[in-house]
């Protein structure tokens, strides 16, 4: 079994604008996470594979960033459909992963057919609730935390 790793981190300070890319960031409980713009309490953090985003661009023939996507969190070798319903530790950080961050038309105005791609599997990635809040930093090593 491969090690799941943090790759990149991106808050998104306003709706609709340009991320911010950080090495380290710190993860809050009430709000999610520090600088990114207010979300739903379960939706607080966002999470994409890096590998399903490559598979999915590969299988459009197009090479697309995954701050496409809009993510907060690019992670490897994580089964995110298989996290759902249960907690993700990344560093000090406890994540409980709720379900499916559906892809909309936004993905379309992007590349035409990318909303239909992302579509089965929970391909688009998960979203979660800050549980325990901390610090992580890109390279973290992501830990299944089982329920209590």
């Amino acid at each position: 079994m491969s090690t799941a790793i943090l790759n990149k981190i991106y808050i998104y300070p306003e709706k609709d604008a340009p991320c911010k890319e950080l090495e380290v960031c710190e993860a809050l409980a009430e709000s999610g996470l520090t600088g990114d713009r207010r979300r739903s309490r379960r939706r607080s953090v966002t999470l994409l594979s890096s590998e399903v985003w490559a598979d999915t661009i590969a299988g459009l023939g197009i090479d697309l960033s995954p701050v496409t996507r809009r993510a907060n969190l690019l992670v490897s070798g994580v089964d995110l459909q298989a996290a759902v319903g249960r907690r993700l530790q990344v560093g000090e950080v406890v994540l409980k992963v709720w379900g499916e961050t559906e892809p909309c038309q936004k993905m379309d105005d992007k590349f035409q057919g990318l909303q239909q791609a992302l579509a089965p599997e929970m391909r688009g990635g998960v979203c979660a609730e800050v549980e325990q809040q901390g610090r992580f930093r890109v390279g973290d090593e992501i830990l299944l935390v089982e329920p209590a």
